[in-house]
């Protein structure tokens, strides 16, 4: 039977990059912040949540984010997009690929010529390991670690793979949380090639894809995760 690793926080993040710098927008302050307004005012953002983050008037500094609660923020970039979801539930979840997909809508709707050239999805979390040691538990996974060194106390491990008839590149580590004493650390990304994407039908693959990878290592990650 697998470990279960009980998660004590996490945070899942979705980074869009465009093909082009959306240059266009900068300086247009109203197309940006109607855009934003319009895209999140649904999820219950106000104009209050729009702020410029802005850390000096270079291009490639440009940030207009939006708080969408207590644990989710979406930022806007001339280069890229980023959403994040931070201690997450299982709403929270369900309803992360709908941000992402509102998002894109008011960029292609204000820039008729954007396009995504890479989407780069990565889901972090500490947890604990029922009724193991992860030091233990890095030991039997893992190589062993030069003597030398001083005490083993488990290797970290590194996993890529690529998935040709999906586009997929994905990688999974798991190692020592820093965050947590005695604690796992679990990162998973999966980065796609492409332009648009059903992002709903994305989440769902990517977490059976996740449980499946993870159910190989002999790992299990807790439903409340």
């Amino acid at each position: 039977m697998p470990i279960q690793v009980s998660v004590e926080q996490n945070q899942l993040r979705h980074t869009g990059f465009f093909t082009r710098p959306l240059l266009g927008l900068w300086g247009d302050g109203k197309t940006l912040l109607q855009g934003l307004y319009g895209a999140f005012s649904p999820y219950g953002a106000t104009i209050a949540n729009i702020r410029n983050e802005s850390t000096s008037l270079s291009p490639n500094d440009q940030v207009v984010s939006v708080s969408l609660g207590l644990n989710k923020i979406h930022r806007f970039r001339l280069d890229r997009t980023e959403t994040t979801v931070t201690n997450f539930s299982q709403e929270d979840l369900k309803a992360f690929p709908e941000l992402i997909a509102a998002s894109e809508r008011w960029m292609r709707e204000a820039v008729p010529s954007f396009a995504f050239g890479s989407h780069v999805f990565a889901y972090a979390a500490h947890g604990r390991p029922r009724g193991e040691s992860v030091e233990e538990m890095l030991k039997a996974l893992g190589p062993s670690a030069p003597s030398v060194g001083g005490t083993d106390r488990g290797t970290g491990l590194t996993f890529h793979w690529e998935l040709p008839d999906s586009g997929w590149r994905t990688q999974l580590a798991i190692d020592h949380s820093i965050l947590i004493p005695e604690g796992l650390f679990i990162m998973f990304t999966l980065r796609v090639d492409a332009d648009s994407l059903d992002y709903g039908k994305l989440a769902e693959e990517g977490r059976k894809y996740l449980d499946g990878v993870m159910n190989e290592v002999g790992l299990s990650i807790s439903r409340s995760a």
